[in-house]
């Protein structure tokens, strides 16, 4: 046998030996997952990220401070705790604590939130007071929730307290929209009152078939004294826009469903003297509010 023969027999043996030898390192069949452990793991980073920014010590940055847990509000945003064993950080529920309306359709009217670190009813126990306006068409009686909106339905309870809405025309009833009222028969009145708004408030009661806002311009901390009840369901297009409700009828709906159509568009000039007189010449079956109170 020659050195090339004896070469040749050697490298056959060998890749044979090779080949035929089981494999029995660890990588074997790891190509799946490794896939997998690759997802868990991205997915388990994003869950720490919120929309505009990153989580960190306990702080989610972005508008939701909420965000980044993997479900703050779950099915029952106003449960135990929503945003579990991290409160987001100084102020969890911020201006928007989990979400457009973390209590959905409960209104909060008994304090559904408790003691939540994301409660949008600011912790304190509803107080709800019942108004009364007389009209000419008949009685709207409704309950206005302090939890809903504090600002607003203080501000509200100062004005009927005032006398404001005593007189005052319903100068905006538009089919499937809404009833609109807020201009004093008191000139002086709308002088006192036109220019002391309020602040904006996070929607809490969306704008559905009887509850109550203010109107507002669409500048900001701009509501004063024009009221409004929704005659359908407008939260769709009233909710995004920042219209907090306040209070919701809870007699004479159907008193509010019969007042007279109408839409007068000078209400700078409504409010002023001769304004009224105006009005009723060109809308003479107009509805008026001729008294509104607290009901003790």
């Amino acid at each position: 046998m020659n050195r090339t023969t004896a070469l040749t027999l050697v490298s056959v043996l060998f890749l044979s030996l090779l080949c035929g030898c089981p494999r029995t390192d660890s990588t074997a069949g790891a190509g799946n997952a490794g896939t997998t452990n690759t997802t868990s793991t991205n997915a388990s980073s994003t869950s720490t990220e919120s929309a505009g920014g990153e989580h960190e010590s306990g702080k989610v940055a972005g508008e939701n401070p909420c965000a980044g847990h993997e479900n703050p509000c779950g099915e029952n945003p106003c449960g135990e705790n929503p945003c579990g064993e991290n409160p987001c950080g100084e102020n969890p529920c911020a201006d928007n604590p989990c979400g457009e309306n973390p209590c959905a359709d409960n209104p909060c009217g008994e304090n559904p939130c408790g003691d939540n670190p994301c409660n949008p009813c600011g912790g304190s126990e509803d107080k709800v007071t019942t108004v009364v306006f007389e009209t000419t068409d008949g009685d709207i009686v409704m309950e206005v929730h302090s939890a809903w909106s504090p600002i607003g339905s203080e501000h509200f309870l100062d004005l009927v307290k005032a006398g404001f809405y005593d007189g005052a025309p319903w100068f905006r009833v538009l089919d499937g929209f809404v009833a609109q009222c807020g201009v004093s028969a008191d000139p002086a009145m709308n002088e006192k009152y036109s220019n002391a708004t309020i602040k904006d408030e996070p929607v809490v009661v969306g704008n559905k078939r009887g509850f109550v806002a203010f109107g507002k311009s669409s500048m900001p901390n701009s509501r004063s004294t024009h009221i409004f009840i929704n005659f359908g369901d407008n939260t769709m297009s009233l909710n995004p826009q920042g219209f907090a409700c306040f209070a919701q009828v809870v007699e004479g709906m159907d008193v509010a469903d019969g007042l007279f159509r109408c839409e007068f568009r000078d209400q700078g000039g409504l409010g002023r003297q001769g304004g009224i007189d105006a009005f009723k010449q060109m809308y003479p079956d107009a509805d008026f509010i001729t008294k509104a109170y607290i009901r003790e």
